[in-house]
């Protein structure tokens, strides 16, 4: 049976028992007419009285002198009486003192009729006599036998209870809790006796000369007793406010979560005395409370917790409080570790129904917390999980500045940072560093094959593939578009060659799906350069690897080059082992399915000549250019004949007369379209799979020694023309896309520092339009509730042109676009379902549109539409994605953070309501002063946003006050010395309250400095004349006049002009503003 099965059990038949027992006594009719006599009314009037009238013990509770009146009746009555007193003493304790549950107060009746019957038992047995004289031997023995057992039987029922509910010893409940009303009854014991034996002898006066002075000296100390607890509330009111003033100011200034922990977990041990603090933050994905903090440090000892399991996991799933005042083996289950302590108090993290976490507080007594420490950690969790989520917010925001968005690894920033960090903390050590540098092969050409989803795939996997290479402690960045870092602390140049070349293995035995579930592999070349002389720096180690880098890519690629130790000029191979040489050779010649005759071989590249054409028109056309018709079919032409020679003699035996002729002239086409912009990117690809197919070919047909050198050294010489070319236009190409990169980075600077919304999308909008040559750039966001877009920002519009469109949302290019996550281009104009922006389109001349969506973590956040006069090429794309993508990034940034200040502002306004409630007096104290200030602003001609400033400065000025025990801001008379300096730190309160608020910077010296004075007598800083901003000259005389004009408890209120006449004669306002107010006193007073 569970263990509160029995504790109900026994509640119940304690009840049953009691109240049976009451019944069978009250069952007998005769005695009823004892309930007419004086004595006992006298007797339940006493009875009622005094258990209405309590003393607390040390422990809780309360004891009553009823005990002795109740004792009395029975010895002078009898118990049917005594019953009947009873039972009104119950009704009335429950109506007028405890207001318990109709059960509880049954138990008590029959706990008492219990104790009261065997305590009626004893004087039968003893055969006591109400006649015979108290005092005599034979009376004493059966008193003193009657007292232990209504006192035995009493304490025993209740706390038997108690035990078996918490499953603690009997004797335990007795000691802890009952130890003061066992002494409590034992010394009412006598004065029962003593009451009986008076008026034995000196009849009702005798006894009323006992009890009088018993009961008026009862009250008075209940009376004295009413008082210091109503005191010693106040005080630990205000000294509990004062606890929570200063752990709210400590912990909300902290922004670092592993420093705001310890401050937390501190600042509870000073609240809440206890043994041990553990305090848990919840993973969300995993659902489990992650241990975060011990006090004291035996954290390898606290294991984490799981949502929902364990005292600690309900605590956290539940919303309040909860106090365990006996923790047992039973109750703790499966948490051993908590065995040694016998007292708990936990209490959830929660901000706004988000949950945190949960802190938990263990003590080695049992009842070691009370209400009061509920409350406290009540209210410093609440604190707490504010400081928590903005530590969260401030390490997510910092984790987002160092990662690399697609890859996941740290970005470029990041990894130089590490790097410097680790050159200045190897020389102190003595240990060697290693730089690995990675490259993918050949990706520009991969990405144009296989797309840039799969390019993307790519670079992802690559991430996880070198963080799932390399130790924890090692740092995996991204170097730039397809390089990878990797920073190797503590390892030499062998470790470091085995770590490239474990990298090197898992790349290349990684497959990728493409187009049509394809399987595509990638190699990549690696550069590996060590330190370990003192004197070698950061940049030279990243020259070396660079360099080892570019020897790996020039002798082959799928390969690693190291660089010499410490900085030597020389470069070291290591090449894939010989076994792997061949199974890529056998994997070559398995996809391999050439044609050995002529024909065969010129219907094969005919073939392949179609989508050759298509992609180089593509690639044209993406770059605003066209193919002439010329340059078309010299190309067709040129290239067809070189195959078709290379075909030919490639399929003729040994021996045979080769006839090569070589396909002179050739480079002129090709230097035709590199005129025209032709990156060759798709042409350089297909030409250097077949040349390479060929030499592979080449190697297994029937060729003697010379024929195959004389077809290689054609193709060699073929590639190496088309490779000069090429890297002509790969220069220009890198020249267009460092004048990009620029864009971008002053993009990022320019936004960096943006805390404005509106700020951030102008300035962005603005380098768009600049950096893509664009006719006009419109930025749209989501407009909420409205199913439509919003233009938020543009650039490119007549000057003083403020244009309000609104686009749908669900339909439409821009609704694609976001839908899509995709780049879009228009060339017809027409689809836009805004007949404005069509009509703007068409003003300005725009033949293209390009919209590129917002993303951010899979967010659309709007669109950016660039207006161009003429088609955009895919460098432009580009460029249009990486601003879309950065300002995503500033927009998400911005987002963040502004949600978090609308907390802590939200928080700030709940501190002024408290304010308003607690002082009375001040009670529309700030609305008074707003408008008396924006008169008086309006009158010195401010304009419209130093008038916002002047109004959120009035309502927000006495806010340091909520620092301040409410005793002293109601006090009716004067302050003290001590009192007045504390009063007057308040501007210095107010102004570090709302100093961390950005939009509320400007307000700041107004808090601070409305307490100055005009002839440098104020405080805190004793400024004077103009060194106090305007501003405050003009709160100081607003909340003055506001002040002098409002009835105080000491002293009644001026008339206008008599507050305005001190104020002049003070000297301690500004005479510019006291001139403007003059004329307004009708106004203000009215």
């Amino acid at each position: 049976m569970k263990r509160w099965t029995i504790g109900k059990a026994y509640f119940f038949a304690v009840t049953a028992l009691g109240l049976g027992l009451a019944a069978w006594v009250l069952s007998d009719g005769a005695q009823y007419a004892q309930l007419a006599h004086p004595m006992f009314w006298g007797f339940a009037l006493l009875g009622v009285a005094t258990e209405l009238v309590g003393f607390p013990l040390p422990r809780g509770g309360r004891v009553t002198a009823s005990f002795a009146f109740l004792f009395a009746s029975l010895l002078m009555q009898g118990l049917f009486p005594t019953i009947v007193v009873l039972a009104l003493i119950a009704v009335a304790s429950n109506l007028v003192v405890q207001r318990r549950h109709w059960s509880l107060a049954a138990f008590n009746l029959a706990q008492y009729s219990l104790s009261y019957g065997a305590a009626h038992l004893a004087l039968v047995l003893g055969g006591y006599a109400a006649s015979r004289d108290l005092l005599s031997p034979l009376n004493f023995g059966v008193l003193f036998a009657a007292t232990l057992a209504q006192i035995a039987v009493n304490i025993a029922l209740v706390n038997g209870y108690i035990a078996l509910e918490k499953q603690i010893p009997l004797w335990q409940v007795l000691w802890e809790d009952d130890r003061y009303e066992l002494l409590a009854s034992l010394l009412l014991g006598p004065l029962s006796i003593t009451m009986v034996v008076l008026y034995q002898h000196m009849g009702l006066m005798g006894a009323a000369f006992l009890v009088g002075p018993l009961l008026i000296t009862a009250v008075l100390w209940v009376l004295y007793l009413k008082v210091r607890q109503s005191r010693r509330a106040l005080e630990v009111a205000n000294q509990e406010l004062a606890i929570l003033n200063q752990i709210a100011q400590r912990i909300s200034s902290q922004i670092d979560l592993g420093e705001s922990l310890p401050l937390i977990a501190n600042e509870i041990k000073r609240a809440v005395p206890h043994d041990a603090c553990l305090i848990y933050l919840l993973d969300g994905a995993s659902h489990r409370l992650v241990r975060q903090r011990t006090q004291p440090g035996n954290a390898e000892k606290t294991p984490d917790a799981q949502l929902g399991q364990g005292i600690i996991g309900q605590a956290a799933e539940g919303t309040t409080v909860v106090r365990l005042d006996a923790l047992t083996g039973p109750l703790l289950g499966s948490e051993a570790h908590l065995t040694a302590f016998r007292s708990a108090l936990l209490a959830p993290i929660l901000a706004e129904d988000k949950r945190l976490g949960v802190i938990a507080l263990f003590n080695h007594e049992t009842r070691a917390f009370d209400e009061r420490s509920e409350r406290l950690l009540t209210l410093i969790a609440s604190h707490a999980a504010i400081a928590i989520q903005n530590a969260q917010l401030y390490q997510t925001t910092q984790q987002l500045a160092i990662t690399d968005g697609l890859t996941g690894v740290y970005n470029r920033r990041y990894f130089q940072r590490q790097l410097d960090n680790e050159f200045r903390r190897a020389p102190r050590f003595g240990y060697p560093i290693a730089l690995i540098l990675i490259d993918v092969d050949h990706f520009k050409q991969f990405n144009d094959t296989h797309g840039h989803l799969l390019g993307d795939q790519v670079l992802r996997s690559m991430g996880q593939i070198l963080k799932d290479s390399v130790r924890e402690t090692d740092v995996v960045a991204r170097y730039g578009g397809e390089e990878f870092a990797v920073i190797l602390p503590e390892t030499n140049r062998e470790q470091a060659l085995e770590v490239a070349e474990r990298i090197r293995k898992h790349v290349a035995r990684h497959t990728f799906w493409g187009r049509s579930q394809t399987p595509v592999q990638v190699t990549v070349s690696i550069g590996v350069a060590s330190r370990l002389a003192a004197e070698t720096s950061a940049e030279a180690m990243i020259e070396l690897a660079d360099a080892a880098l570019y020897e790996a890519k020039r002798t082959g690629r799928d390969r690693i080059c190291a660089a010499g130790q410490d900085g030597e000029q020389t470069f070291h191979l290591a090449l894939p082992r010989q076994d792997e040489q061949d199974e890529a050779k056998r994997r070559a010649r398995g996809r391999s399915r050439l044609p050995l005759d002529p024909e065969a071989w010129r219907k094969t590249i005919a073939g392949a000549l179609s989508p050759l054409m298509q992609g180089l028109e593509s690639s044209l056309e993406l770059q605003g250019l066209a193919l002439s018709p010329e340059v078309h079919d010299a190309w067709r032409e040129r290239l067809v004949a070189l195959l078709d020679t290379l075909a030919q003699h490639v399929a003729r035996p040994e021996g045979a007369d080769l006839g090569l002729q070589s396909p002179l002239g050739f480079e002129a086409p090709i230097t035709h379209l590199i005129q025209q912009g032709m990156t060759l990117t798709q042409s350089e690809s297909l030409i250097l799979s077949l040349c390479t197919t060929l030499d592979r070919h080449v190697q297994e047909a029937p060729f003697s020694p010379q024929a195959r050198l004389q077809v290689l050294t054609e193709v060699e010489r073929f590639t190496h023309a088309l490779q000069l070319e090429a890297s002509q236009v790969w220069h220009a190409y890198y020249q267009q896309t460092n004048a990009h990169l620029i864009a971008l980075q002053a993009l990022e600077e320019r936004i960096a520092d943006a805390y404005e919304l509106d700020e951030l999308l102008l300035e962005a909008v603005r380098l768009a339009h600049d950096a893509l040559g664009a006719g006009a750039v419109l930025l749209f966001m989501p407009q909420p509730g409205l199913g439509q877009l919003r233009l938020r920002a543009a650039s490119g519009l007549d000057e003083g042109e403020r244009i309000q469109w609104l686009v749908p949302s669900t339909s439409g290019p821009m609704a694609e676009a976001m839908a899509t996550q995709q780049p879009q281009l228009l060339t017809a104009l027409a689809p836009f379902d805004s007949e404005v922006l069509s009509a703007f389109c068409e003003r300005i001349g725009a033949e293209q549109a390009a919209l590129f969506p917002l993303v951010h973590h899979g967010e659309s956040l709007g669109v950016l539409l660039c207006l161009a006069h003429a088609p955009y090429g895919l460098a432009a794309v580009r460029l249009g994605r990486g601003f879309a993508g950065r300002m995503a990034a500033a927009i998400a940034r911005i987002q963040v953070q502004d949600d978090r200040q609308d907390t802590y502002l939200q928080a700030i306004v709940d501190m002024v309501e408290a304010l308003e409630a607690k002082d009375g007096v001040t009670t529309g104290h700030s609305e008074n002063l707003v408008r008396c200030a924006t008169a008086m602003g309006e009158g010195l001609g401010l304009g419209a946003d130093d008038l916002a400033v002047l109004h959120q400065a009035a309502y927000l000025h006495d806010l340091g006050k909520i620092a301040f025990p409410e005793a002293i801001l109601a006090k009716p008379g004067r302050l003290t010395p001590q009192e007045r300096t504390l009063v007057e730190s308040h501007p210095e309160i107010g102004a570090r309250l709302i100093g961390s608020i950005t939009s509320l910077k400007a307000v700041v010296p107004i808090v601070r400095h409305h307490h100055e004075h005009w002839n440098g007598t104020g405080y805190p800083d004793g400024l004077a004349g103009e060194e106090i901003p305007l501003l405050a000259r003009i709160l100081a005389v607003a909340e003055a006049f506001e002040g002098m004009t409002t009835p105080k408890p000491y002293r009644p209120a001026y008339g206008p002009y008599e507050a305005l006449a001190e104020m002049r004669a003070s000297g301690n306002f500004d005479p510019a503003v006291l001139d403007v107010l003059e004329p307004l006193l009708p106004q203000l007073t009215r």
